[in-house]
């Protein structure tokens, strides 16, 4: 099991994308562009950009273009299971190979069910540092 950088800075960018507060007129957060988001996060801002192509992809952001641009969450921070972003990045991360040991597969299975099922057990939400 290892969790790359994708991983790593998407989490901390949609973390950051959750903490953008709701316009007062519209009640819905302004678009943020990558470079506000990536910044103050200390990550590469080219690096941050391919990040955020792959959560468009999986429709856990959209983006908006023009001046005014940049990303927003497609789903509230509160609905957003992390099993969700890892998937968005690592789909395989936590799966187990069909050449593993049959004497030590129930253990990997259920190790796999386990990650899983914290993962589904927490959101964006939940793991989003208050401001």
């Amino acid at each position: 099991m290892r969790v790359t950088k994708w991983t790593e800075y998407g989490i901390v960018l949609l973390q950051r994308l959750a903490l953008i507060p709701s316009n007062t007129e519209t009640g819905v957060p302004d678009p943020a562009n990558v470079r506000t988001l990536a910044e103050p996060a200390g990550i590469p801002v080219d690096f941050a950009e391919q990040i955020m192509l792959k959560l468009r992809a999986a429709n856990i952001v959209s983006s908006k273009r023009g001046r005014l641009g940049g990303y927003v969450l497609n789903v509230a921070p509160s609905m957003l299971a992390m099993s969700t972003i890892f998937n968005a990045f690592e789909p395989d991360t936590f799966t187990v190979d069909t050449e593993t040991d049959a004497r030590i597969r129930p253990v990997m299975v259920k190790l796999q069910a386990a990650i899983y099922a914290c993962l589904d057990g927490m959101t964006l939400a939940s793991t989003t540092p208050a401001k």
